[in-house]
């Protein structure tokens, strides 16, 4: 008996598709969106996180020092001997600490002495004294700016040290300790004080030691400088000296400023804590706190920045999770769209094959099943090509941050369940589908499409906003303390732009056939192309929908984008005053040379009351010769520019100082009560912010040198009045700022950039969660021109007819294919008009519940994209011809002779 001969349906069926390579595409790309969104997410968040560790990481206060683990240790002599028991040596500690950091992301470990205070003076015997602290640390001299030194070995002398004794390189000093004979050392070289410098890691175990605890001198003074000596110096020196108490440190940082993986970091952090759990527990190592034994007393700390990364790390990605997540999962519904219009695609460009299966009675199940097996290869495909796409998209955006092998693995499973994913959902919507060849289920299909689903999507667009407004834009993590935005604020412009946007759709398909009666007298390509835009199926209407959805999402994240990055911009440098900000004492002289455009102030935080009103104020006094060129401004503030103000406020005064009035409204003041004198005022201008302005009080901005003389034989108000702040702004790169204000004689106290202020964990994750709709929106838009080319196409069966009999009347192919532009041009300028319009007024009802600063002026800044809006307008037109060109090509591709054997 001969073996029964395999069905050729189910024999085919994975290679079916190899025939209709459109077909094979489109299926591919829909397979391909799905999971490459749902692999980019766990894929994306590893490399956010390396990112963010990294940033932390890189912190002065942190570094790759502060991220390994430290043992420190204060032994102090005791003036008796306690019994029982000895404190081990400081050698046996270091050696039982170097044993233990076996940990593969930990180097070497470097170790540190610092003795007390002991007396330096001339070795010549010249009466200068000056205090220092005798250190020796690993590789310590690599870690100093050395100004000058000798070919000798000896002691480092800070330059504040060796401007106080009068040494140089190849001097000698003595020093002394308790009334002990001294030691003499000559000088090997002079370095810049470490109180000079800004922080760096390799110090970080002495920042207490090295920095002033408060900012102000003399009421907090510099600690003792140090001197720095090698090993066997400070050994021979401390015996010499009997100095039998000293601070010991001994560090293991990390083994390379390369970017960590979240599970890196974490296993350092953990690794961290149970070592200091280790050293409670067990008595070799002592920890923590002071203990008493022997002769010595002991203070003991272990310290590890990386817990307290990890745990900053995890606020700022949960800020990022939330709405991400919503993200994740717009873009696994927009990819199942496209899936689900590929299958249905798939069928409708098969028709005849699935009329022949439904007159033979074959069950939809069946048909499932068939899809199924077609679909194993374009579906394959698509899913390893997403895999991968999404390893390159994450590697391009966060080119040098690792990925985790947790999140590589997580990734590769969500490729291959989104693979399965799609391939059920070809089959489903190819049973739907096949339905449709029954007249009951058409009916049924037919009902469900006929019902106003953009009421319902209208409705819930008005409860999101709703919520937006009674709830804010931002939601608090109870657990981790952290704000976040809200799924409200993604959600509100999809639902209102989907929703109006069919609303609009059916308005203009309601035009179109009112058109479509009085096109009688237009040119005939304009007339068909009427004609079959007014005639479009539902098809048509989804599609322009779609479109509109997604070209409207694109401009509205990116308005609110540009607006939000502009307003945090300006209100960054409106509070700081400019680019940089350096805090000084009140004394401090502007230098007479510096690198960058630079000008003084001094801020008064409510000194007094405007009259009449007796409205509380914030007080600005400024040089106005410096000011026009360093302060930040923006011409929106006010309608005088700023060099105009400060020209005013430098000119003679008439009955009052004049004085800039920002922030105030309407009011109108000709004197202001300031530290109980009554100063008349004349305003030169007005300004809705200023440069300086903390608060949402009216700020006053004067002259320092008029407010001075108004206060003549007086004590000056802006040295003496209670919460005064001097501060130098400079306008410029903020690393040369802040390098040039820390070579100052008078160094700051404090600098503060705008990049600082800026810097807000959820105005940032707002900003990259809108990018993120914005490249999932600019991405479907793509999806959906080719799904209307696919549409166009598949209709072409039909119009083979159409075109044929038209070229018999007259019609010329370049007339055809106006047509064809015309009609894909009219569908996508519609659905980008529409867009645009709703896009932009979601914008302006989002935008003012999104200030970052809201104590701080000016109000969020509507910001219009015209670049992009122009560009997308430019795509737009070239899709659409590009489109009509495709189109009418293939249709010119049909020999005359065969159209009426080609058509169905």
């Amino acid at each position: 008996m001969r073996p029964k001969a395999p069905n050729p349906m189910w024999a085919k069926a994975p290679l079916v598709h190899l025939h209709f390579p459109r077909l094979l595409l489109s299926l591919a790309l829909g397979a391909l969106l799905l999971a490459l969104v749902t692999a980019a997410y766990p894929l994306f968040t590893s490399a956010e996180s390396s990112h963010l560790l990294r940033a932390e990481i890189a912190k002065p206060t942190v570094t790759r020092y502060g991220a390994g683990v430290l043992y420190q240790v204060q032994m102090q002599r005791l003036p008796f001997r306690q019994a029982p028991g000895e404190n081990p040596s400081p050698e046996e500690l270091g050696r039982l600490f170097a044993d233990r950091m076996w940990h593969p992301l930990l180097g070497p470990v470097i170790s540190s002495v610092l003795g007390p205070d002991v007396s330096a003076s001339p070795a010549t015997g010249a009466n200068a004294v000056a205090p220092i602290r005798l250190f020796a640390g690993t590789d310590a001299l690599d870690h100093i700016h050395a100004i000058a030194e000798s070919s000798e070995p000896g002691v480092w002398l800070a330059d504040l040290t060796a401007h106080i004794l009068n040494v140089r390189p190849g001097d000698r000093i003595a020093i002394r300790y308790e009334g002990r004979p001294p030691v003499q050392l000559p000088v090997a070289g002079i370095y810049r004080a470490l109180v000079s410098e800004p922080q760096t890691g390799y110090w970080q175990a002495w920042e207490s030691e090295i920095h002033p605890t408060c900012p102000t001198y003399p009421e907090c003074p510099l600690p003792t400088p140090f001197a720095l000596v090698d090993e066997d110096t400070l050994t021979r020196s401390f015996g010499e000296l009997g100095i039998l108490s000293a601070a010991y440190a001994w560090q293991a940082p990390l083994q390379t400023d390369g970017p960590l993986t979240m599970d890196q970091a974490r296993s350092l952090a953990t690794f961290a804590e149970r070592f200091e759990q280790d050293a409670t527990q067990q008595g070799d190592l002592r920890c923590c706190g002071s203990s008493s034994s022997g002769s010595y007393s002991m203070t003991v700390r272990i310290a590890s920045s990386m817990p307290d990364v990890i745990r900053s790390v995890e606020r700022d990605m949960a800020a990022i999770q939330g709405p991400g997540r919503v993200l994740l999962a717009a873009g696994i519904l927009v990819a199942l769209i496209v899936i689900a219009a590929a299958g249905a695609f798939a069928l409708t460009a098969r028709s005849v094959e699935a009329s022949m299966l439904f007159s033979r009675g074959t069950h939809p199940a069946t048909v499932a099943a068939k899809s199924c097996l077609e679909a194993l290869i374009p579906a394959g495909l698509g899913g390893c090509v997403g895999l991968g796409l999404a390893f390159l998209l994450v590697r391009t955006v966060r080119a040098a941050a690792p990925i985790g092998a947790s999140a590589s693995r997580e990734a590769l499973v969500s490729a291959g369940l989104a693979t399965l994913v799609s391939i059920a959902l070809l089959g489903t919507v190819s049973a739907v589908a096949f339905l449709r060849h029954s007249e009951h289920h058409r009916e049924r299909f037919g009902s469900f499409a006929r019902a106003p689903w953009e009421l319902a999507l209208v409705a819930l667009a008005v409860y999101a906003y709703q919520r937006l407004q009674t709830g804010g834009a931002f939601v608090e993590d109870a657990s981790l303390h952290v704000r976040s935005p809200s799924i409200n604020l993604l959600l509100f412009p999809v639902l209102s732009i989907a929703g109006l946007a069919m609303i609009g759709v059916r308005l203009v398909g309601a035009g179109l056939r009112s058109l479509r009666d009085r096109s009688g007298r237009f040119a005939s390509w304009l007339y068909l192309a009427i004609h079959r835009l007014a005639g479009g199926s539902r098809m048509t209407l989804l599609l322009v929908t779609a479109s509109a959805l997604c070209l409207g999402i694109f401009v509205q994240t990116q308005t609110i984008v540009r607006s939000l990055e502009t307003t945090v911009d300006a209100k960054a440098k409106l509070f700081v005053g400019s680019d940089v900000q350096g805090q000084m004492l009140y004394e401090t002289p502007v230098p007479e040379r510096f690198p960058l455009p630079i000008t003084r102030v001094t801020r008064l935080q409510q000194p007094g009351t405007l009259a009449p009103g007796g409205e509380d104020f914030d007080l600005l006094a400024v040089d106005p010769a410096t000011l026009a060129s360093s302060a930040y401004w923006n011409p929106s503030l006010s309608d005088v520019s700023i060099q105009q103000m400060a020209q005013r406020l430098g000119a003679p005064a008439g009955e009052g100082i004049p004085i800039v009035l920002a922030g105030a409204g309407t009011t109108n003041p000709s004197a202001m009560d300031l530290d109980g004198r009554y100063v008349p005022v004349e305003i030169v201008a007005r300004a809705t912010a200023f440069p300086g302005v903390t608060s949402l009080r009216p700020l006053v901005v004067v002259d320092a040198d008029r407010l001075i003389e108004a206060f003549a034989g007086l004590p000056n108000p802006l040295h003496y009045s209670p919460g005064s702040s001097t501060e130098f702004w400079v306008k410029g790169d903020p690393n040369k700022a802040s390098a040039a204000l820390r070579s100052l004689t008078y160094q700051p106290y404090l600098i503060l950039t705008a990049d600082q202020v800026r810097d807000i964990p959820e105005i940032a994750a707002v900003i990259d969660s809108f990018l993120v709709l914005n490249g999932l929106g600019l991405l479907a838009a793509l999806l959906v021109v080719l799904g209307m080319l696919m549409y166009l196409q598949a209709r072409q069966r039909s119009q083979v007819v159409s075109y044929g009999l038209s070229l018999r009347m007259g019609m010329s192919h370049s007339a055809h294919r106006r047509s064809l532009t015309a009609e894909l041009g009219a569908m996508l300028c519609c659905s980008y008009a529409i867009g645009l319009f709703l896009a932009l007024g979601a914008a302006l009802l989002i935008l003012p519940l999104l200030d970052p600063l809201a104590t701080i002026p000016p109000d969020p800044l509507y910001v219009l994209p015209l670049g992009v809006m122009g560009s997308a307008f430019v795509a737009v037109l070239a899709a659409s011809w590009i489109g009509g060109w495709l189109t009418n090509r293939r249709a010119g591709a049909v020999r005359l002779g065969e159209v009426m054997r080609v058509a169905d």
